[in-house]
């Protein structure tokens, strides 16, 4: 008896052997999109990283209580989402500007604009003739 319960033993564990190594891969083809998507994500990463690394960027960081080295490691850990979403708005926010560079700026145009004599917003303004 002993033979044969060494003999099934064998057999069993043989066959879960076979069963695993013969198991089907899944495997698909990648395509363009998905490997540039990921290219894109990597220098994203990258770029953000370096951000980080500018004086300007730490100074500021550091003034609100930030690490830099902290802020770096968590752009080091988002997923790829996380990465696009950040440097999609990145990329919306104005360089160095803020809304009251903006607003200014409307104002001299309107100015200019009246001053010209394309407009006539501001009663201040003399159109020149």
């Amino acid at each position: 008896m002993p033979r044969f319960l060494l003999t099934t033993r064998s057999f069993l564990v043989a066959l879960v052997f076979f069963a695993v190594a013969a198991a089907p891969a899944s495997a698909s083809m990648l395509g363009t999109e998905q490997l540039l998507m990921a290219e894109q994500v990597a220098q994203d990463r990258a770029a953000l990283i370096a951000e980080f690394s500018r004086d300007e960027v730490a100074e500021r960081l550091t003034a609100q209580g930030i690490d830099p080295s902290w802020a770096a490691e968590r752009v080091a850990r988002m997923t790829d989402a996380e990465i696009q979403e950040l440097q999609a708005r990145m990329d919306e926010l104005p360089a160095g500007a803020s809304a009251l560079g903006a607003v200014a700026a409307v104002f001299l145009i309107m100015v200019l604009l009246d001053a010209f004599g394309v407009t006539d917003i501001f009663s201040f303004v003399q159109p020149v003739r």
